[in-house]
């Protein structure tokens, strides 16, 4: 399965993790999961803000002042939505930081995937 993702205006196609290759515990609620994700990314490329929302899930997670450069994704596949993620920060995000953001959103999406078929 894939998730598509768009940044800014150049969508991209990322091949998401098998459910049983995720590192997510099926224990967790949706929105923890959300905000674990969001720790680990602060951690790895950091950011002065994010901002998470999945309307169907009735989640919205907002951390931090919004700052000049940020990256805008909207995962979805063709028949399910995940939800959008925004980080900003005052420095562009490098290739390579985006790669981490990239890799840890194939991780997420299969997991929320169980939430969305509730």
């Amino acid at each position: 399965m894939q998730v598509t993702t768009a940044r800014y205006s150049n969508p991209k196609t990322l091949a998401i993790a098998p459910l049983s290759e995720t590192k997510c515990s099926k224990g967790f609620s949706a929105e923890t999961k959300v905000f674990l994700l969001a720790s680990n990314l602060y951690e790895s490329v950091g950011y002065d803000s994010l901002n998470f929302k999945n309307d169907a899930l009735a989640i919205e997670l907002r951390f931090g002042q919004p700052a000049t450069h940020g990256i805008h994704y909207n995962l979805h596949t063709d028949t399910d939505n995940f939800g959008e993620l925004v980080l900003t920060r005052d420095t562009p995000f490098t290739e390579s930081e985006l790669e981490v953001v990239e890799n840890g959103l194939t991780i997420l999406a299969p997991n929320l995937m169980d939430f969305s078929k509730l």
